[in-house]
């Protein structure tokens, strides 16, 4: 199961800014349309060799403190999956009668899949999806959240939410618990995101 962008021939810049898209979308949705600009206008003035994801991260964290911007961070990234998936669901196979009939553990992971297969494509990141008989592990190589950017724990927010609404989306609306372990930006060699099968509710 490829995400449609791993063979589109569009430039990483135009794929990017379909992401910052969805995310500004998403922000809207959050904080409001003048806010989620104020954001973004911030975040491009800090880009210097970092992504502009990366960027909204740390503007997230300089403007509303570090538990009140991982607040924000994850409600976004929640609220931006379902712009993604009108964006793109139809051509990743996402919203056909196929995919959403499989058993739940199956449509999760195929889902984790694609979120992996869309970083690569937008960033180039390497992502290795893995699992034991209770957890899925997401590594991810190249983190577009971290680029350029220290931290002293865990802290890629953004897409710790798009992955919590992407299997409370793919599993009927329950809460699968989406937990950090390791960060490139906090000294780590990866990325990793250590994900419950079971949802807690």
């Amino acid at each position: 199961m490829n995400f449609p962008f791993e063979s589109d021939p569009s430039s990483s810049t135009e794929c990017q800014a379909g992401l910052m898209q969805v995310l500004r979308e998403g922000g809207e949705e959050v904080m409001g349309r003048q806010a989620v600009t104020d954001l973004f206008e911030r975040a491009e003035r800090r880009t210097g060799n970092s992504t502009l994801f990366s960027a909204l991260h740390a503007e997230l964290k300089d403007s509303y403190g570090s538990l009140g911007g991982q607040g924000v961070a994850v409600r976004l990234g929640r609220a931006s999956f379902k712009y993604g998936l009108r964006k793109w669901g139809d051509q990743a196979g996402m919203n056909s009668a196929a995919f959403r009939l499989q058993p739940s553990l199956r449509r999760a992971r195929a889902s984790l899949k694609k979120m992996a297969d869309l970083l690569r494509a937008q960033f180039g990141s390497h992502v290795d999806l893995s699992e034991d008989e209770t957890h899925w592990f997401w590594r991810v190589a190249q983190c577009p959240a971290c680029c350029a950017r220290s931290s002293a724990l865990p802290d890629c927010h953004l897409l710790a939410g798009m992955l919590q609404e992407t299997l409370a989306w793919a599993g009927g609306g329950r809460f699968y618990r989406v937990v950090e372990t390791e960060c490139s930006a906090a000294g780590g060699p990866v990325c990793l995101f250590r994900i419950d099968k079971k949802p807690l509710d």
